[in-house]
């Protein structure tokens, strides 16, 4: 497995009410704020984060999307919370990527001859054109 910048279950073993604080403050929101992008009041909010009451799936959702979580992020959200996860993760070396992979290549084909690469969420290069390899040693 390739190095990357961050451990990838960093967070699976965590409580939602941390978890959820964390994005807030990351968001710069008071749980007010927050409160009124999801529709809450500010009391259910708090309840959540210190633990006093456990989110339905429909809130983690809304708090989730008020609070602008990347969708990976949100699963984690959702296994802190109990649930499920809602949005599907799927790698790009998987058979049933081969066409975003195509159209990602025709795009990295198409920028010749100057360099293009397409890098993960952890900055790891996972796909490069022809110029880019001249550029810098791509390691897949």
């Amino acid at each position: 497995m390739p190095a990357t910048l961050a451990r990838p279950d960093a967070h699976s073993d965590r409580a939602i009410g941390p978890l959820l604080r964390e994005w807030r403050t990351a968001r710069g929101l008071s749980q007010f704020e927050l409160a009124m992008r999801a529709g809450f009041s500010s009391r259910h909010v708090s309840f959540i984060e210190t633990g006093r009451t456990q989110p339905s799936r429909q809130a983690l959702l809304d708090l989730a999307e008020a609070l602008d979580v990347p969708l990976r992020e949100r699963n984690r959200l959702f296994e802190a919370g109990g649930y499920a996860h809602v949005y599907r993760h799927t790698p790009l070396a998987a058979e049933e990527m081969a066409h975003v992979r195509g159209v990602l290549q025709f795009i990295l084909d198409r920028h010749a001859p100057y360099a293009a690469i397409v890098l993960d969420r952890y900055a790891n290069c996972v796909m490069g054109n022809a110029a880019s390899g001249r550029l810098l040693p791509l390691s897949r």
